[in-house]
């Protein structure tokens, strides 16, 4: 079974490796919201420049004429969303006009797929 950061490493090596031809993946991104251990007080200074708990691991700020944004969670076969996930993703809904659109996933061929889709690279 996959770790999670191994999932979403193989994702973000996928965009890096395909945003020459597709522009639009350079505006995937991933918020320093995971561990980073604790040493040097790193929590405290990613705390302070605005690191919250919750935020979705891949974020395309991209409207893509159905949904404002894709958030993408990435898990293992057995995680879940945490409550801050749930939290974060219910202000989110309750807080916009048009709605960005929320997915889990828990292979790395899942999530590009839905890359590929939301920003119309595949029909």
């Amino acid at each position: 079974m996959k770790k999670e950061q191994q999932i979403h490493i193989e994702i973000m090596d996928w965009v890096r490796a395909n945003e020459e031809d597709y522009e639009v993946l350079k505006c995937i991104y991933h918020p320093p919201n995971s561990f980073f251990g604790t040493g040097f007080g790193i929590i405290s200074w990613l705390k302070k420049l605005g690191m919250r708990s919750g935020v979705w691991d891949i974020i395309i700020p991209i409207d893509n004429g159905v949904y404002s944004a894709l958030y993408i969670e990435v898990k293992s076969e057995v995680g879940k969303l945490s409550k801050q996930q749930q939290e974060w993703k219910d202000i989110i809904m309750k807080n916009t006009a048009k709605w960005p659109l929320f997915v889990e996933v828990r292979e790395a061929d899942k999530g590009i797929e839905l890359i590929e889709k939301y920003l119309g690279m595949k029909e």
